[in-house]
């Protein structure tokens, strides 16, 4: 399944983002962050690092890019979400709560995101169980919602959907309904791989890039160290497991599966694993 393995670091990796490109030829920029608390920016054609970046006193564990490429969001111990210029590496701001109603992360963030449909929305989770909505122009807090565990690279949006995945022993995976901030669906990981009683916590989600019309997901974990790809239709009532189509599924990758990325222009998707690599693998149909 693997196309191309590269050994970043002696720590897993908890964060992965191929960088959006907005011309007719990419530029294969993969970025990586380690549980050491770094990100780096690696061309992944050759495999080299091309920059890295440390926040003095904060060990990131998480970032993701804005629609173009032009802005960066961090996140990681210090329980905030600060803003950066690509271009020049820059902070430009930090993400804060403005009110009481609002107070936002109480413990570390081990995911940040941009909502694909609007770069001016953010959105955080972490081991607080909570998820943070942040308005990009007010460099605030606007509202939360309160459920998943977030351990990890495990959040993701399309639409007016959010997916999460925690780190439990049962109904892992989540779809909430952003308009009316509630949970819409809930899944078992067991009950979709068949019954197994073991389960798998999850440290990773994210929807199918190269499948925009459609709510076709990936999942990993640890305990049993997986990488599943799932297809989930929109109008399936909230407890119907068996309606989800389990297209690809990995037991026992050696290490957990701590984070994953989707390339923009290809079927290929970026794997972060617990003994410090990025396994870069191509989808295929069962």
């Amino acid at each position: 399944m693997c196309s191309k393995y590269i050994k970043v670091s002696e720590y897993p990796v908890t964060s992965l983002r191929w960088k959006p490109y907005t011309g007719t030829k990419p530029k294969n920029i993969l970025t990586s962050v380690t549980a050491d608390g770094k990100i780096d920016f690696w061309h992944s054609s050759s495999g080299k690092i091309l920059y890295s970046l440390v926040e003095e006193g904060n060990p990131i564990m998480c970032m993701d890019f804005n629609t173009d490429g032009t802005l960066f969001a961090t996140a990681g111990n210090d329980k905030v979400v600060k803003l950066y210029d690509d271009n020049m590496k820059t902070l430009i701001s930090t993400m804060k709560s403005n009110s009481f109603s609002q107070p936002g992360h109480s413990n570390r963030i081990f995911s940040v995101i941009f909502n694909k449909d609007s770069d001016n929305m953010l959105i955080s989770g972490g081991w607080d169980n909570s998820l943070q909505i942040y308005d990009v122009r007010q460099r605030s807090i606007v509202s939360s919602i309160y459920g998943p565990h977030i351990c990890g690279d495990a959040i993701d949006s399309r639409g007016n959907k959010i997916l999460t995945a925690s780190w439990a022993a049962e109904n892992q995976i989540q779809i909430f309904d952003l308009r009316m901030l509630k949970e819409e669906k809930v899944l078992d990981w067991a009950k979709i791989e068949g019954g197994n009683k073991k389960g798998s916590f999850l440290y990773t989600c994210q929807f199918a890039k190269f499948r925009n019309e459609s709510y076709m997901f990936s999942v990993g974990g640890s305990s049993e160290n997986i990488l599943a790809t799932l297809d989930s239709d929109k109008n399936k009532n909230k407890d119907e497991e068996s309606a989800i189509n389990l297209n690809m599924f990995s037991r026992n990758l050696g290490k957990s599966c701590y984070a994953l990325d989707y390339s923009y222009k290809s079927r290929e998707f970026a794997i972060g694993t617990g003994e410090g690599a990025i396994h870069i693998v191509t989808y295929q149909e069962k």
